[in-house]
């Protein structure tokens, strides 16, 4: 059974915040040093990523400043449902994001992201592919088919270092 994983250091965001893409810039990027969360975002704020006075990107053009403000590659990907190569080719060099809507959000923006740093099983479909990774929301781990990750987060943006 083939498998992609690269190593991360989880990151959380504080609880009830919308940093949930700054966690997962922090995670790609490697860094995980107290306070990392205010560097991104100051960062972000000088690499002019719009996004409003509560630290949310821009639902428009948000994910491409960001990718771009960090050196990161991007797609989007619309919500179709994506194979397990979608996510097995860009981990190159280290864990990619996962940037979309959650199907049932809790209280607060339904907008949000997660890290994945491995992928196993049969790459060509969702459903025989595992995702491994991590949720910025209290470090949950992610192991489930990439078919049932993307049941929970319509995925519409993928950002990775290329």
């Amino acid at each position: 059974m083939p498998s992609v994983i690269r190593s991360i250091h989880p990151v959380s965001q504080p609880q009830g915040s919308n940093l949930c893409w700054v966690a997962v810039i922090a995670m790609i990027k490697g860094r995980h040093s107290p306070g990392v969360l205010n560097e991104i975002i100051a960062e972000a704020r000088a690499r002019n990523v719009p996004m409003d006075s509560a630290n949310r990107l821009d639902s428009l053009t948000g994910v491409p400043a960001l990718a771009t403000a960090f050196g990161l590659s991007h797609i989007r990907t619309g919500t179709d449902i994506l194979a397990g190569s979608e996510l097995s080719t860009r981990l190159v060099r280290r864990p990619l994001g996962l940037l979309g809507t959650l199907v049932n959000p809790p209280a607060g923006t339904p907008r949000h992201a997660v890290a994945i740093h491995g992928v196993t099983g049969d790459f060509s479909s969702a459903s025989s592919s595992t995702a491994l990774g991590v949720d910025p929301r209290g470090y949950s781990s992610i192991n489930m088919s990439f078919f049932q990750l993307q049941m929970q987060l319509r995925t519409e943006w993928i950002i990775w270092q290329a």
